[in-house]
Parts: structure tokens; C-alpha cells; sequence
């Protein structure tokens, strides 16, 4: 099996790779979407730097699916949604079979004013997805989606069943 090392002693050998870029940029997308892990100015440097990796690896291999990915959650996170939008569109548009760029793509479109197209695309996610931990996230982020339209009663009943699926996820 692969170390937890392998982004940082790949690139310190071969600073162009591709793959160790992209994971580097979701080691710091991890630490950005759990912003309570460290201090404030660490979380911002994780940011800039993830974006950074995952511009390299882009401007490398442009197609790369996962680096377009997880550079629009890097972008939402920084609330930079309509950067995070054209980054979603890419990685979908070059692997459409990719459940974690259909669940954050339909999370940053409840940022863009389409709350509307969250839920359709996190039911895509899940089914593309089987990853229970990964379902309690989409179900997240269909409840927050249907609290902003309104709709009181399904948003809670989602975030309950993220709770099923996950009950030590703080988001929900």
C-alpha cells in the first residue's frame, strides 16, 4: 500500500507529478473543509497552497479530472463560487462518472443561487458513489440546499439521515 507520504516524497523526487500534485491539493482540501483542525492562518496557507498544486498539475495535464475537482472545492472554500462552478464543469466534463464532483458541484450551486440543482446532483453522487462516509456529506449538503429554498421538513429529514450514516458529522 501507498504511505500517507507519497504526495510529499513523490514531489521532493519529481516535483511535476501530476498525481502527487493533485495529492497534495487534497491533503490541503481536507485541512480547509476542517477548518477547526488548526489556526486560522494555517487553513488560509493550506488554501493558497492547494490551489496552487492543483493549478500546477492542471497546467500539466489539463484533462485531469480529480485536480479540476478538487480545485473547485479548494475555490469554494474560498468563496470563490463561480471559479468553483467552471472547475466542477471541467472535471464532470472530462469524467462524468465522478460522484465527488457531482456532489460538490451541486453544493456550490446552492452558493450560486440554484439550490434547486443540489439535491439531483448529490442523488447522482450517492449513486455513483457507494461510500456511506462520503453519503452522509451529499445528504448535508441536500439539507442545507432545501433549508435555503424553504423547505423546512425535507432539510431536516436529510440531515438526519446524514446523522444515520455519519453521527460524528459536525456539519450536519
Amino acid at each position: 500500500p501507498r504511505s500517507t507520504l507519497f504526495p510529499y516524497t513523490t514531489l521532493f523526487r519529481s516535483p511535476r507529478n501530476v498525481e502527487a500534485l493533485t495529492g497534495l491539493a487534497i491533503t490541503c482540501q481536507h485541512l480547509v473543509s476542517n477548518p477547526w483542525w488548526a489556526e486560522p492562518r494555517v487553513v488560509a496557507t493550506a488554501s493558497d497552497l492547494g490551489r496552487e498544486a492543483a493549478a500546477l498539475a492542471l497546467s500539466i495535464a489539463p484533462g485531469h479530472s480529480a485536480a479540476h475537482c478538487v480545485q473547485g472545492m479548494l475555490y469554494s472554500a474560498a468563496g470563490q463560487v463561480d471559479e468553483a462552478g467552471g472547475a466542477f464543469e471541467r472535471a464532470l466534463a472530462t469524467d462524468s462518472g465522478q460522484g465527488t464532483a457531482h456532489g460538490f458541484a451541486g453544493y456550490n450551486a446552492a452558493f450560486l443561487g440554484r439550490a434547486d440543482e443540489t439535491v439531483p446532483a448529490n442523488e447522482r453522487a450517492m449513486s455513483l458513489d457507494r461510500s456511506d462516509r462520503r453519503h452522509s456529506i451529499w445528504l448535508f449538503f441536500g439539507g442545507f440546499a432545501e433549508l435555503l429554498l424553504g423547505r423546512t421538513e425535507t432539510s431536516i429529514s436529510l440531515l438526519r439521515k446524514s446523522l444515520e450514516r455519519n453521527p460524528s458529522y459536525g456539519s450536519a
